[in-house]
């Protein structure tokens, strides 16, 4: 829910869904698996949230969900990026 109000300046909140799987929480635009906005890594003591940069992906050690608001930028222009094409 974090990412989606992230987005939401951006993008329709509503265009931005969820998808678990087995490794990490895909949080996805327009239900496409290949238009990630970000990952959530939870199945460790540390937890990562994955952001994505064009193709490259960074994962980001937080260590509460609060933390994710610190990469809220790098959330936004790949938001922004899936919005023009």
């Amino acid at each position: 829910m974090t990412v989606r109000a992230i987005a939401r300046d951006i993008i329709d909140a509503g265009r931005v869904t969820f998808r678990d799987v087995k490794s990490y929480c895909a949080i996805i635009f327009d239900d496409n698996n290949i238009k990630p906005l970000a990952r959530m890594h939870f199945y460790r003591k540390q937890w990562y949230l994955g952001v994505f940069d064009g193709e490259k992906k960074d994962r980001v050690a937080i260590s509460i969900l609060n933390d994710i608001y610190k990469l809220a930028d790098q959330i936004r222009s790949t938001a922004e990026r899936y919005r023009a094409e």
